[in-house]
């Protein structure tokens, strides 16, 4: 698995505003102390579909020991929580300890019933200290 995840880094740098972005959606990090970043493609890459549903990105930040596993969507919620769940699942025994953060960027508003559903309940838990965020503005931007 971890050769996997190196075969699909996008990148691996300290540049000050590590993002990806995909279907107009944007996820960006504000890097000021310029820590490594790792970007992997998840999806269609570290997996495949036979693999089940999985999210698009993975930011690994290891002198924070931080993981955002990121869902760049149009606007099915549920489904990307489940994704997000879905890899987290498969890759958080290779960063025991680690703060694993969630972010969806949906392309549509956000029902506020969302954070009521029993999926999202379970992501949050499993996030291990971690935070589940969902916005809806195609850009979100995140401060280390």
């Amino acid at each position: 698995m971890k050769d996997r995840l190196k075969t699909c880094e996008q990148f691996r740098d300290n540049r000050s505003t590590p993002s990806v972005s995909e279907k107009g959606k944007t996820f960006q990090i504000d890097n000021k102390e310029r820590y490594e970043v790792a970007c992997v493609k998840v999806d269609d890459c570290v997996f495949n579909k036979k693999d089940g549903i999985k999210c698009d990105f993975l930011f690994e930040i290891a002198a924070k020991k931080k993981l955002f596993y990121v869902e760049l969507k149009g606007s099915d919620i549920i489904k990307a929580i489940r994704q997000i769940g879905e890899t987290l699942k498969q890759t958080n025994c290779l960063y025991p300890n680690w703060n694993y953060e969630a972010r969806i960027i949906a392309g549509s508003t956000v029902p506020a019933s969302i954070y009521d559903r029993r999926e999202f309940e379970i992501l949050k838990k499993n996030c291990n200290g971690g935070q589940v965020k969902i916005h809806h503005k195609n850009l979100h931007i995140e401060t280390l």
